[in-house]
């Protein structure tokens, strides 16, 4: 007892003089513990020093242990602390504008430890102190370092101008392709859902505007607002088109760049295309698929190509036979189905070789028609 009273006198002493001493007496002696160094004794030595500074001796005792002889418990404190620094000098949810001044000394100072390969401190404990907040790069970081390359991706597809961001999320899933082989599938994935969320707006929108063309005006007022409520329907659809078309284009460049099945396996990356692309609108879509094919037939793959390729409306093996074949065959809004006979409408429809046409759901397989049973995959069909 005696000695941890002169200790915490002595302790005093050297805070006031020479703090990095006082620090390491604390950490190599087992008088008083370095919570009680703390907690007690430096606010202690904050409140009766006579010289009237301020200075963070919490922040500099956690520093110098991190600099000295770290340990998981004290490194994750300090992390901690600098993200209260940075919540204090710019709030927690939204980012400042610059990171600059003090908010960037503290904000290097946090990244230099999250991303040091020698750190030691708590991963998932500052995963979730720092959860919600405007820390985006580090907490990707650590769900990368997790393997919760899920999560990962969620971060990184967040935020205004994702589509800017579509290069920086390209290197994230080529970076930790080894650890995760389906971090490709993960992203097309997200990508597939903004593409069908627009889509699913645009046929609604499509539907609302023929239900709204069969009303039938009585008065030259009435006749204004169906026009208003129709244009309203056209300008949301355009948008809606514009609003997925970078998507669909980075759909296809992760085809086209990774659509090998040791990072994108084509045949389940198509799946997510199945209700909302038109191959006939994207020639280069339409090329890639000719590859898919070619390199899979050649490979002697077993997958079950036809199947999935039927559903996207691929019916021959050569993009000429589809040009000749469409010349001969009008889709309008009255059109439908030979097998269901409900309209085709927007959704994705397959053209076989007689003229028939029908939903892509309809059709089952790309080569036999689903009413007749002619099989097209044969050879004098398709010459």
């Amino acid at each position: 007892m005696e000695k941890e009273k002169l200790f915490r006198k002595y302790i005093q002493w050297l805070l006031e003089k020479y703090q990095d001493q006082a620090f390491d007496v604390v950490i190599k002696t087992e008088l008083v513990t370095t919570d009680v160094f703390i907690e007690e004794i430096i606010p202690e030595f904050n409140k009766n020093r006579k010289d009237g500074k301020t200075e963070d001796l919490k922040q500099k005792f956690l520093e110098y242990c991190n600099e000295n002889q770290k340990s998981k418990k004290y490194q994750t404190q300090l992390l901690q602390l600098y993200a209260d620094k940075l919540f204090k000098l710019a709030g927690k949810e939204n980012p400042p504008e610059k990171i600059e001044g003090e908010i960037k000394t503290y904000y290097d100072a946090f990244m230099k430890i999250i991303q040091s390969e020698d750190s030691v401190y708590e991963k998932t404990t500052i995963l979730g102190y720092i959860d919600k907040s405007w820390l985006k790069e580090p907490r990707i970081y650590l769900y990368s370092q997790l393997k919760e390359h899920d999560k990962a991706l969620q971060e990184l597809f967040k935020g205004p101008n994702l589509t800017q961001c579509f290069k920086e999320i390209e290197e994230f899933c080529q970076k930790n392709l080894s650890s995760d082989p389906e971090i490709f599938q993960k992203f097309y994935k997200l990508l597939s859902e903004v593409v069908n969320k627009c889509q699913d707006d645009i046929n609604k929108c499509a539907q609302k505007i023929q239900e709204t063309k069969t009303n039938e005006p009585k008065f030259i007022e009435e006749k204004k607002n169906i026009e208003k409520q129709i244009k309203q329907y056209e300008e949301e659809i355009k948008k809606n088109e514009e609003s997925k078309a970078p998507y669909e284009q980075e759909m296809l460049n992760i085809l086209k760049r990774h659509g090998k099945i040791e990072e994108l396996n084509p045949i389940k990356a198509l799946e997510y295309a199945n209700d909302y692309w038109n191959v006939c609108e994207s020639n280069e879509f339409f090329d890639y698929l000719m590859d898919v094919v070619k390199e899979y037939t050649v490979s002697g793959n077993k997958y079950k190509i036809t199947k999935n390729l039927s559903e996207i409306g691929l019916i021959y093996k050569e993009k000429e036979a589809y040009e000749y074949k469409k010349k001969y065959v009008t889709i309008d809004s009255e059109k439908t189905c030979d097998l269901c006979k409900k309209k085709i409408g927007t959704t994705i429809f397959v053209i076989y070789p007689n003229l028939r046409v029908y939903h892509s759901k309809c059709a089952q397989n790309a080569n036999i028609d689903p009413m007749t049973g002619v099989d097209f995959s044969k050879k004098k069909y398709i010459e």
